[in-house]
C-alpha cells in the first residue's frame, strides 16, 4: 500500500538523518554522477582542497563516510521505525552540498518520497528487496570511489558498515518505547541474511566488521575498535584519530 510521511517522520528524517524533501533553490547533484569515474575523481580533488587532506585516499575515504550514511541509515531507519519504504532507486537521489560550522555534511534530497507501507506477511519479502537494493546502491558507490581514489574496499564497507551498528544499537534503542521485534529482525538479516555476492564479496562486510565491543584505556563506556582506518586523522586540521580508530586504540583492557 503507497503512502506517504507525515510531517513529524519527515522532520525526524531530515533533523537526524539529513533527508531532505525539497529543494528549496539549493544546488543539487544526482547521486548517478559519482559513478561517471571523470566527475567523480574532479569532485574527489575539489574535496580534498577542501577537507585539507592529506591524500585522495583520505578524502575519498571521508566522501564515502558522508555519503555512505544519508544512502542507507535514513530508509533503513524509515522502515525499521516507520515500517514504511522510501524509494531507494539510485535515480531518486540527489546530493546537496552543505557545510556546517566548517564541517563538510551533505544532505540527501529524494525527487519521490511515497514510501510503501508494510503490512503483515508481506513484510519479510519486502525487507529482502529493498535491503538488497540498498546495498546494491551502495556497492555502485563503493566500486567507484575505490577504483578512482585507490582506496581498499574493506575500508569503504566498514565506513558504511559503523553507522548501521549504530543505529540498531544506539539510536534505534532510545527511540523505540515499546518492544518492536521487527527491528532486532532487521538488524539481523543485514549482518546474516543478505548474500555476500551481493556485495561483490566472500563475505558480508557487515557481519564481518561486526565485532565485539570492550573498554579501552581511551574511553570507560565499551566501544567497538574499527578493523580498518578510514583516515581520518589525515583529512582534519586537529590530525586527531577517531574515537574507534585502531591506530590510536590498540587493545581492550
Amino acid at each position: 500500500m503507497t503512502s506517504r510521511l507525515v510531517t513529524e517522520e519527515k522532520n525526524i528524517l531530515n533533523d537526524n538523518f539529513r533527508l531532505v524533501f525539497e529543494k528549496n533553490g539549493q544546488e543539487v547533484i544526482p547521486l548517478e554522477s559519482f559513478l561517471n569515474h571523470q566527475f567523480l575523481h574532479q569532485y574527489l580533488l575539489d574535496l580534498k582542497d577542501r577537507l585539507g587532506a592529506e591524500s585522495l585516499l583520505a578524502a575519498s575515504s571521508q566522501f564515502v563516510k558522508r555519503l555512505g550514511f544519508i544512502i542507507t541509515i535514513p530508509f533503513l531507519y524509515s522502515m525499521s521505525m516507520f515500517n514504511k519504504q522510501l524509494d531507494v532507486s539510485f535515480k531518486n537521489y540527489y546530493l546537496v552540498p552543505r557545510d556546517v560550522d566548517n564541517i563538510w555534511l551533505p544532505q540527501l534530497f529524494l525527487s519521490d518520497s511515497i514510501t510503501k507501507e508494510l503490512m503483515g506477511l508481506d513484510r519479510d519479502e519486502a525487507r529482502q528487496k529493498h535491503f538488497i537494493q540498498i546495498v546494491e546502491n551502495v556497492k555502485q558507490l563503493l566500486d567507484a570511489v575505490s577504483c578512482v581514489g585507490k582506496v581498499p574496499k574493506p575500508i569503504l564497507w566498514e565506513n558504511v558498515a559503523i553507522y548501521i551498528y549504530w543505529l540498531y544499537e544506539k539510536r534505534l534503542e532510545t527511540d523505540v518505547e515499546n518492544e518492536k521485534t521487527h527491528i532486532q529482525d532487521d538488524f539481523q538479516y543485514l549482518l546474516q541474511k543478505i548474500p555476500a555476492n551481493i556485495f561483490g564479496e566472500a563475505v558480508n562486510p557487515f557481519l564481518k566488521f561486526y565485532g565485539n565491543e570492550c573498554e579501552t584505556n581511551a574511553s570507560n563506556a565499551e566501544i567497538r575498535i574499527r578493523k580498518t582506518c578510514c583516515f581520518y586523522y589525515e583529512a582534519n586540521e586537529e590530525k586527531s584519530f577517531c574515537s574507534t580508530c585502531p591506530k590510536a586504540i590498540r587493545n581492550c583492557k
